[in-house]
């Protein structure tokens, strides 16, 4: 099983917001996602679908794999899925 909550994703999609200097609100009406969403990404409540990743990688004019690099290189994503499945190496 994926520890998800070692990664820290919503540290993650937080600081992303921050650096982009958006609001919550900001960003619900730039990616047309609910602000629940947003609020539960960031608090590690829930994790976002492929749908969301796009949307806020469009928002922040990424390309979706640039900004999945990103949560790779900022998280513990690869120990985690290291974890969970040992004989991947």
């Amino acid at each position: 099983m994926i520890d998800f909550e070692a990664m820290k994703l919503g540290k993650f999609f937080e600081d992303l917001r921050r650096r982009n200097r958006m609001t919550q609100e900001t960003l619900e009406f730039e990616a047309k996602l609910d602000r629940k969403t947003i609020s539960n990404l960031e608090n590690d409540r829930s994790k976002p679908s492929f749908e969301t990743l796009v949307k806020i990688a469009h928002v922040y004019h990424m390309r979706p794999s640039a900004l999945v690099l990103e949560l790779e290189e900022k998280t513990n994503l690869l120990e985690c899925l290291k974890q969970a499945d040992p004989d991947s190496e």
